[in-house]
C-alpha cells in the first residue's frame, strides 16, 4: 500500500505544483490589473462560492467516495449517475431561485449594487466549477491518477490564458469568473471521457436517499469547517476594509504553497484508505508517510518564515507587501486543515457527526480568537487565530479517530512504548 500511496502522491503532487505554479505566476497578473479592493472583491466571492457549493452539492460526492470502492460495477454505475444528475438539478434550481436577488446579495457582501452583475457571473461559475469538480474527483474513486493531473492541469491553464487576456482588454474582475466556467465546461468534458463508462441516464431514489444520509451531516460539518477557514475574511471587512481583504487573499494564495505537499498526499491516500483499511498493515503504513510528511512541512513553513518578504516582493507590487507577514501563520493552518485525511477513524466509521461537532467546536474558537486578536494585531491577529484553531481541529480528528481506527502515531502512548 505505502508503494501505491506513495506512486500517486508523486503523481498528485506533480499536478498540485504544475497548477500551482500557474496559480503563482498568476498572482502578478492579478496584482497589477486588480486593485487590493478588486482582490478583495474576488475573494469574498470566492469564500462565498465555496460555502454555497457544499449547501447546493450536499455533499454527495462525499458520498460516492465512500461507497464507490465498495461497490459491484452496476452499482458503481447507480451510484456515480444518481450523484451526477442530483448535483446537475439542485445547482439549475439553485441559479433560478437566486437571480431575482443579486443585487440584494451584492449589497450584503460589498454594502453596493454595483457589483450585482458580477454576482451573477460568479454563481453561474461556482455551479460549473462544481459539476467539474465532480468529475474530476471521480477519476480519484476510480484511482486514474495520470489523468486526473492532465485535467487539472488543463483547467488551471484555461483559467490562467483566459483571464489574462480578458484583463489585458479591460474586464476586470469579471475575467476571473468567466475564465472559470469556460474551464470547467471543458474538463467536465474531458473528465467524463475518462470515466463514461460510469455514467448514464439513471436516476435512483434509494440511492440518492442512501448518499445522502451519509453525507447530510457532513453539509453542516463541512460549512463549518469552511467557516472555520474563512470567517476570517468577513470579520477583517467588518473591522477593517475590503482592501484588508485583498492583502489576506493575496497571503493565503502565497501561504498555499503548502498544498503542493497536502494535496498530493490527501488526494492519493483517500481513496486508498477506503479500500484497504481492512488490511492489518495499513494503519502502520498511515503513520509512516505521516512522520515524513511532517518532516517536509516544518522544513517548508520554516523556508516560509525566512524569505515570504523576498517573495512577496518579487512578484507582486508595493500594495501587497503587508501580506509577507502572514503567509507562514497562514501556511500553518493550511496544513493542519489539510492532513485530516491522517486521522480518517471517524469517516471509516461512517460516524459523521463527530464531524460536525469537531467542526463546530472549531469555528467558534476561530471567531473568538479573530474577534480578539484583530482588535490587537490587525491582520497578524487574524492569522494567529486561524493557526490556532486549525492546529486544535486537527487534533480533535486524531483523538476521537483513535476510538475507531487506531493509528500508531509517533506521540501514542503504545508506540512511545513500542520504540522505548
Amino acid at each position: 500500500m505505502i508503494k501505491k500511496i506513495l506512486s500517486d502522491s508523486f503523481i498528485y503532487t506533480v499536478a498540485n505544483i504544475l497548477t500551482k505554479a500557474i496559480g503563482f505566476i498568476m498572482i502578478p497578473v492579478y496584482t497589477t490589473f486588480l486593485s487590493t479592493k478588486e482582490y478583495g472583491v474576488v475573494d469574498l466571492l470566492v469564500v462565498t462560492g465555496s460555502i454555497i457549493s457544499v449547501v447546493i452539492g450536499l455533499e454527495i460526492h462525499q458520498a460516492v467516495s465512500r461507497f464507490f470502492p465498495e461497490s459491484n460495477n452496476n452499482d458503481k454505475i447507480t451510484i456515480v449517475s444518481t450523484a451526477f444528475w442530483s448535483i446537475v438539478f439542485l445547482y439549475v434550481f439553485f441559479i433560478i431561485c437566486t437571480t431575482p436577488f443579486y443585487s440584494r446579495i451584492s449589497v450584503f457582501l460589498f454594502d453596493s449594487t454595483k457589483y450585482k452583475e458580477i454576482v451573477f457571473i460568479a454563481f453561474l461559475s461556482f455551479g460549473f466549477n462544481f459539476i467539474y469538480y465532480y468529475c474530476s474527483s471521480q477519476l480519484k474513486w476510480q484511482l486514474k491518477s495520470k489523468q486526473n493531473l492532465l485535467v487539472s492541469f488543463i483547467y488551471s491553464l484555461i483559467v490562467a490564458i483566459i483571464t489574462y487576456f480578458m484583463l489585458l482588454y479591460g474586464y476586470g474582475i469579471m475575467s476571473v469568473f468567466i475564465a472559470q466556467i469556460i474551464a470547467s465546461i471543458v474538463c467536465a468534458i474531458l473528465s467524463y471521457m475518462y470515466s463514461k463508462e460510469y455514467y448514464a441516464f439513471i436516476f435512483n431514489l434509494s440511492c440518492l436517499k442512501k448518499m445522502i444520509s451519509f453525507s447530510l451531516p457532513l453539509v453542516f460539518s463541512v460549512i463549518m469547517a469552511y467557516a472555520m477557514v474563512y470567517a476570517d475574511r468577513f470579520i477583517i471587512k467588518y473591522f477593517l476594509s475590503v482592501e484588508d481583504v485583498g492583502i489576506y487573499g493575496i497571503a493565503f494564495r502565497f501561504a498555499s504553497v503548502i498544498t503542493l505537499l497536502t494535496s498530493g498526499i490527501q488526494t492519493a491516500l483517500t481513496p486508498l484508505i477506503y479500500t484497504h483499511y481492512r488490511d492489518k498493515n495499513t494503519p502502520a503504513s498511515i503513520a509512516k508517510i505521516f512522520n515524513y510528511f511532517i518532516i517536509l512541512s516544518i522544513l517548508l513553513i520554516c523556508f516560509l518564515f525566512c524569505f515570504s518578504e523576498h517573495i512577496v516582493r518579487l512578484v507582486a507590487n508595493e500594495f501587497y507587501i503587508k501580506a509577507a507577514t502572514i503567509i507562514p501563520w497562514l501556511s500553518i493552518s493550511i496544513l493542519f486543515i489539510g492532513i485530516i485525511n491522517f486521522a480518517p477513524g471517524v469517516f471509516i466509521a461512517k460516524k459523521t457527526s463527530y464531524v460536525l461537532y469537531i467542526n463546530i467546536c472549531s469555528l467558534v474558537l476561530n471567531i473568538l480568537l479573530n474577534l480578539v486578536l484583530i482588535k490587537k494585531y490587525e491582520l497578524m491577529g487574524s492569522a494567529y487565530a486561524t493557526a490556532i484553531s486549525s492546529f486544535i481541529y486537527f487534533m480533535l480528528y486524531c483523538v476521537i479517530g483513535q476510538k475507531y481506527y487506531y493509528i500508531p502515531y509517533f506521540w501514542t502512548r503504545n508506540n512511545f512504548k513500542l520504540r522505548r
